[in-house]
């Protein structure tokens, strides 16, 4: 697979989950860690395996282990990404993303989601 160029810190932040090109877009979830998933599987095409070790990154857990509970993650994926997804997003500094109800923002915007 041909990786584009890392951002100026030298690694991915910053990058789409899907192509890891640099973006300011993401995407808003919420439901249990399951069903994000095989989100991230069905829609985003990501192996099982990254899938598992990207949420577990995500919501602050060991690798391979996931929280029990609904919960809210911002999810950075760009445009192009989210368009063949059938997604849509919206800036990453906008509380407003595409999925989250207003609990869900108050939630995120409280822990730094």
């Amino acid at each position: 697979m041909n990786l584009p160029e890392a951002g100026l810190k030298g690694n991915y932040e910053g990058s789409c989950v899907s192509c890891l090109r640099g973006t300011d877009t993401a995407v808003g979830l919420t439901g249990e860690a399951e069903w994000m998933i095989a989100f991230f599987v069905a829609k985003l095409q990501l192996p099982i395996e990254e899938a598992v070790t990207m949420f577990s990154l995500a919501t602050g857990c060991d690798p391979g282990k996931a929280p029990s509970g609904e919960f809210a993650v911002r999810i950075t994926l760009c445009k192009e990404c989210a368009e063949k997804a059938g997604l849509q997003v919206g800036l990453q500094v906008d509380e407003t993303l595409p999925g989250l109800s207003d609990a869900k923002r108050y939630q995120m915007s409280r822990t730094g989601g």
